[in-house]
């Protein structure tokens, strides 16, 4: 049942998009996450922008640090992660509330590469099956699909297999943004629940091969004490909520057969997933 209510909402978008009611041509705009105390960020990054020609939406981010945590607290992250969490799916709602297809979505402590305006000026070099590419990389390994779809300037795309990169710049169709604004629980981190393993197979999520955005945490080059994170450490102090007795017990009588179906899936996956440390330039 929830297969074919899957296939009736794909063909209704794809639908929609020849109707003309979704601006599917070649328009992409570019919203940029900005919290109101970081005005150095956003200098940071408007220089970035200003200087390949990109026009920017700025979002207005949600500080943690004023949150009613008591709306909260049945969230397993912190203050600060839970307004990140909010300040992605705004950026998410504004576009499901214009008549954009894609948007591009931007942290404000990125790096952006030479050629980033080559990518974020419009989206006719976006494959149709697309829901979403991740710009940045982190320099981590991940798991990405062998067989790869042609970008623009010279790069690739690689479907993410397993263990995907950050929200730091990205690309979000449409229908993906409404699933995902579909779910409002606070269970983890929002670039974790974006690339959970269930998501990653349902949907046609990507990996932009060489990256042209990287966070500065991840960038080689000189960096810019401006854009020191705002919620690593309220990461590092995160405490998860103890499980009850039955639960802890349901896991671990569960934990065998869990393991097993994922050996057998990888075993299946093996043949067609490479490990790539994804490159920047």
């Amino acid at each position: 049942m929830l297969a074919a209510i899957q296939l009736h909402a794909k063909f209704t978008y794809c639908a929609y998009l020849r109707s003309g009611a979704l601006n599917s041509g070649h328009d992409l705009k570019t919203y940029l996450i900005n919290l109101d105390r970081s005005p150095e960020r956003l200098k940071f990054m408007k220089e970035q922008l200003v200087r390949q020609h990109v026009d920017f939406e700025r979002i207005r981010a949600v500080d943690g640090r004023k949150l009613d945590m008591h709306q909260y607290q049945n969230a397993c992250i912190t203050p600060g992660e839970i307004g990140c969490f909010l300040s992605h799916r705004i950026a998410w709602r504004t576009l499901c509330n214009s008549s954009d297809a894609f948007a591009l979505v931007l942290e404000d402590d990125v790096h952006l590469s030479d050629d980033f305006a080559h990518f974020a000026k419009h989206a006719a070099w976006i494959p149709d099956d697309v829901a979403f590419i991740t710009l940045e990389t982190t320099h981590q390994l991940i798991d990405v699909s062998r067989k790869s779809k042609p970008a623009t300037g010279g790069r690739i795309l690689q479907r993410i297999i397993k263990n995907g990169t950050c929200l730091g710049g990205y690309i979000i169709r449409r229908d993906f943004a409404e699933y995902l604004l579909s779910d409002e629980g606070f269970s983890m981190p929002v670039d974790d629940w974006v690339f959970l393993q269930r998501t990653m197979n349902a949907h046609s999520l990507y990996q932009l091969n060489p990256a042209i955005v990287i966070q500065n945490r991840a960038y080689e080059g000189p960096s810019q004490s401006v854009l020191k994170s705002t919620i690593a450490g309220e990461r590092m102090r995160r405490v998860w909520p103890q499980q009850s007795f039955w639960k802890r017990l349901n896991r671990m009588l569960s934990k065998p057969v869990e393991q097993n179906i994922k050996k057998l899936v990888d075993l299946l996956m093996r043949r067609e997933t490479v490990k790539r440390k994804i490159g920047f330039h």
